[in-house]
């Protein structure tokens, strides 16, 4: 993605692949990337070989550079073209172009588990013209004792100018003097944002926030800034400079954090919503003006003048989650037109037109569009990751029978053979929030004839939830399960 599309969408790419090693070992223990113990020939393709591997290798060819990383990756598939390969190949592939023993770095990645979390404090030692840094590696992990760590660290001063120093991490708590002469505006670690951690970073005051969100070429360090100043004097001047920004993520971003709106920032809105050339801007925009303007307008005409605009947009934007924001923000303004137009959309196949139209539906509370919902689960049951939320929240305000009758639906669907872990994650989630319903119910109800039949429901749906995790053959899932009872 860096090649084509520029640094800040790898940095994007490179913090989605991080976000999702990082959730997959929430669910489960890390392991080793090599690993050597899978139960299942499937479980070799999970978030450890595809996320951690890629962030691996990025952190190698960020320590040896460009030219070396993919010349060693030259020499090791010509070398072994068509052969079988182990780990080891590699490695002694980037050690034959670097002259470099590598083991080191295999050693703590490839062939053990985990990753280290990383702290740290610094100040100024004006005496000395010194950054004094301390530097704490945090996790459980025993063994290694701690990561070995080459770490950049980019000393900015007031003059816009940057020292970037080379220092090696190798114990779990190490401390460093780095030349300066002058206070630093702003010190930055691991710049590039390379390192597969978890940092757990000290909060920075509001000028050295200002100068992170001007100073550093990193996506996530900019992003980190922009979200910590927020509540700054100066932040719709910095939110204007977002939206505007040339990447598109930084402009999406930012309008998760409107301020408070003047005029032309409304007009902006609106520009960014019709005119921008990435949709997930164009949608955000449009969700953003259009509760703005509902909140704001009391004329007569207003809600009529906007939805003017809004039909415009869903008539002349092809893009599905644009299609979707509009027909949100027009059942806020126009329940009836948004309802009759969600109808005609029923059968789409894209998940955001179909979260959208159900949000319209489930607005509703009516019970017979319970049906939607349980045509289009069953058609995808992918589906229950944006529908079951909203199907869930009509069945709340539905008396105990029907509450019943719809977990025998959601217990269909949790059997269904082959479905994906996340899904059948979430149809047995939503079985134990519909057995809490009718648990809610029989303690509230008053007669003691009702209060056992509600009861006797609740042990019925308890027992299907306990057949789901003992027929569950995925020991990860299996454990993830065992929160519903």
């Amino acid at each position: 993605s860096e090649h084509k599309y520029g640094k800040y969408e790898a940095d994007r790419h490179r913090e989605e692949e991080l976000i999702g090693y990082l959730s997959s070992i929430s669910f489960g223990p890390a392991h080793d990337l090599i690993d050597f113990n899978y139960a299942d020939k499937e479980n070799m393709f999970d978030a450890h070989s595809y996320n951690k591997g890629g962030l691996v290798l990025h952190m190698l060819r960020h320590y040896i550079g460009d030219d070396a990383f993919y010349a060693a990756l030259n020499y090791y598939l010509n070398r072994h073209a068509y052969q079988s390969v182990e780990v080891h190949d590699l490695r002694l592939a980037f050690e034959r172009i670097t002259g470099e023993d590598l083991n080191w770095f295999f050693n703590q990645w490839y062939l053990e588990s985990g990753h280290p979390n990383l702290s740290y404090s610094h100040n100024y030692d004006e005496a000395n013209h010194q950054v004094h840094l301390e530097l704490y590696q945090t996790q459980e992990k025993e063994f290694p004792g701690a990561f070995r760590l080459p770490l950049d660290v980019d000393i900015h001063l007031s003059d816009g100018s940057i020292r970037r120093h080379r220092i090696w991490m190798e114990e779990r708590e190490q401390s460093f003097d780095l030349p300066a002469d002058t206070r630093p505006a702003l010190v930055v670690l691991d710049p590039n944002r390379v390192l597969l951690t978890e940092w757990n970073e000290p909060e920075l005051s509001s000028s050295e926030y200002k100068f992170q969100w001007k100073a550093c070429n990193n996506l996530q360090l900019k992003l980190n800034a922009l979200s910590a100043l927020t509540e700054d004097k100066d932040y719709p001047e910095i939110w204007r400079e977002a939206i505007n920004h040339p990447y598109w993520y930084i402009r999406l971003r930012a309008l998760d954090y409107p301020p408070s709106l003047k005029p032309e920032d409304r007009t902006k809105l609106k520009t960014l919503a019709t005119t921008d050339a990435h949709s997930h801007v164009r949608a955000a925009a449009l969700r953003i003006w259009s509760e703005k303007q509902s909140n704001r307008n009391t004329e007569p005409n207003s809600s009529q003048d906007i939805q003017v605009i809004l039909e415009q947009i869903l008539e002349k934007d092809s893009a599905y989650v644009v299609i979707g924001e509009g027909l949100k923000a027009l059942a806020r303004i126009n329940p009836t037109k948004a309802n009759a137009l969600a109808k005609t959309l029923q059968h789409e196949k894209n998940p955001m037109i179909q979260e959208a139209v159900a949000n319209v539906i489930a607005g509703d509370n009516n019970p017979a569009n319970l049906e939607y919902f349980e045509i289009k689960l069953t058609e995808d049951p992918s589906l229950a990751a944006s529908l079951l939320d909203k199907y869930i929240s009509m069945l709340e305000k539905q008396p105990a029978a029907t509450v019943y009758s719809k977990a025998g639906f959601l217990f269909k669907q949790a059997n269904i053979q082959g479905l994906d872990k996340t899904t059948k994650f979430y149809y047995v989630r939503g079985l134990f929030e519909l057995k809490e319903i009718i648990l809610t119910q029989a303690v509230n109800a008053e007669e003691g004839s009702i209060r056992k039949d509600l009861e006797e429901k609740v042990k019925n749906l308890k027992a299907w939830i306990q057949e789901i995790k003992e027929k569950e053959t995925d020991m990860q899932l299996k454990g993830i399960l065992g929160q519903f009872n």
